[in-house]
């Protein structure tokens, strides 16, 4: 009985997901992570496809994937956010894990995984919109963004109310914000001609306004959803 307790654990797999990620790692790419603004000092060097591969067996074990979490290791905390099930998240687990994020990467990743796919995932962009932490305010706009693709079944006005509230909430000149501020905006417009409509007319108001950071997402978005709906046209 003993035994079979102890290959079941989560400690268990966590040893044994660590020893796959460090025989497939690959230091040169960990390094040169740091050219794309990603914090690289506890990466392994596994690309997400590689962890994609490992989390299919391990798909929705929300326990393995809590302890996953708790590991320096930046592959480990991805792969919690893959393994993860996002029927069991509380918002209490999204606050820890939020606070946790250091780089951008990770907190796409557990947005797009994980959050955007739970249940609480509208709320969490109205508590995280207005905090002050980098990629907590980060992280409700990237699940703006991911739900303006994921989700097939909401109504035009749904999104009309994102427009407005990412309008509202992005004048911060810090990169990573802003950046994901006029992802949401871009997703937004090309979910279909209307809410595209309705971007480009925010984004008019944005250039016209006092701040760079507006200025820039609203020039950025316009060019974003012309070249889209320039591409698709040819397409037809």
């Amino acid at each position: 009985m003993k035994n079979k307790i102890h290959k079941t654990s989560p400690i268990n797999k966590k040893e044994k997901i660590l020893a796959a990620l460090q025989e497939i790692g690959d230091k040169e790419f960990a390094d040169g992570l740091k050219r794309f603004g990603i914090e690289s000092r506890q990466a392994l060097g596994v690309k997400v496809p590689e962890l994609r591969r490992i989390a299919r067996s391990y798909k929705n074990d929300h326990e393995l994937a809590l302890e996953l979490w708790e590991s320096p290791i930046h592959e480990m905390k991805i792969l919690a956010t893959i393994i993860a099930n996002p029927k069991k998240v509380t918002e209490k687990q999204a606050d820890k894990w939020t606070a946790d994020l250091y780089s951008w990467d990770l907190c796409d990743q557990l947005s797009v995984n994980l959050l955007s796919k739970s249940a609480l995932a509208k709320d969490l962009v109205l508590r995280y919109i207005d905090r002050e932490q980098e990629f907590v305010k980060r992280t409700a706009f990237v699940l703006i963004a991911s739900l303006a693709t994921k989700d097939k079944v909401s109504e035009n006005e749904i999104f009309q109310n994102y427009i407005f509230l990412v309008a509202t909430k992005c004048d911060d000149n810090r990169n990573f914000v802003k950046k994901a501020a006029q992802w949401a905006l871009k997703n937004i417009g090309k979910r279909n001609t209307e809410l595209a409509e309705d971007c480009i007319k925010t984004c008019q108001k944005l250039i016209l306004s006092n701040s760079k950071t507006q200025q820039w997402i609203g020039r950025k978005t316009i060019s974003d959803l012309n070249k889209f709906y320039h591409r698709k046209s040819h397409l037809h």
